[in-house]
């Protein structure tokens, strides 16, 4: 069974055919076969199975000649690998000589498709990372929300707070006004305390003086008393008084 290979543009030039050693005859040593060379729309069609993709490479280095089949093949490798860059001297064109086969159909090897890859990449991190952003900016602001919530909740609770303590600076100064008249009346007070006591003092000194003048009395009544009896008779003072002591 002949394997069949894809048609590229590099693979479609038929190799030239060496001369039969006996080339006098005229009659080539490879001879035309539909079997070997299937028709142009029978070699674009490409077979399914994996393995065609090694068969097809073995054919084209057969075929091919040596200075093209080795710089493409390496050129290939380069590509596959992501090691081959436009900065190493390899051309910035697509590559279609040499394909990579595939379960369905032959496509180009693009050289932008690994930058593209990498590009693609750090987007999604960026991507990501600007999503983590948004996502901690909402949480900050859902935070913020909160905290803005107390701060005027506490802020309202400060202004109820002023006010109550406005009431009770007033309720204080009036206590102050009524404590300072309290304390003017209580001076009063004193003063005319000390006025009774000064008073009070003079009257008994007064009382003092009418006790020393009774003393003083009842002592001479008793003296003239006696005197009296003993002149011969005279009455007793306490006959005529009853609280004569």
């Amino acid at each position: 069974m002949s394997t069949k290979r894809c048609s590229t543009p590099e693979t479609d030039r038929t190799p030239k055919r060496p001369r039969h050693p006996h080339g006098d005859t005229g009659e080539s040593h490879y001879a035309f076969s539909p079997a070997k060379n299937p028709p142009e729309h029978a070699r674009n069609e490409c077979p399914g199975h994996s393995s065609h993709a090694k068969a097809v490479e073995v054919d084209e280095a057969h075929h091919l000649p040596n200075s093209v089949t080795k710089p493409n093949i390496e050129t290939w490798i380069g590509r596959v690998e992501g090691t081959a860059s436009s900065s190493e001297g390899i051309s910035d064109k697509s590559v279609t000589d040499v394909a990579v086969q595939t379960d369905s159909t032959t496509f180009p090897v693009d050289i932008y498709s690994v930058p593209y890859v990498k590009l693609s990449n750090r987007f999604a991190k960026v991507r990501r990372k600007c999503n983590d952003l948004h996502v901690d900016l909402d949480h900050a602001k859902l935070a913020s929300e909160a905290g803005w919530t107390k701060f005027w909740r506490a802020e309202a609770e400060c202004r109820e707070l002023r006010k109550l303590v406005s009431e009770i600076n007033k309720e204080l100064l009036e206590a102050r006004k009524a404590i300072d008249e309290s304390t003017k009346e209580l001076q009063e007070a004193r003063e005319e305390l000390d006025e009774s006591t000064k008073e009070l003092q003079e009257v008994r000194e007064e009382l003092d003086e009418v006790i020393d003048v009774k003393d003083s009395a009842v002592t001479d009544a008793r003296f003239w008393r006696g005197k009296c009896i003993d002149m011969g008779g005279v009455p007793d003072i306490a006959d005529h008084y009853d609280d004569y002591d």
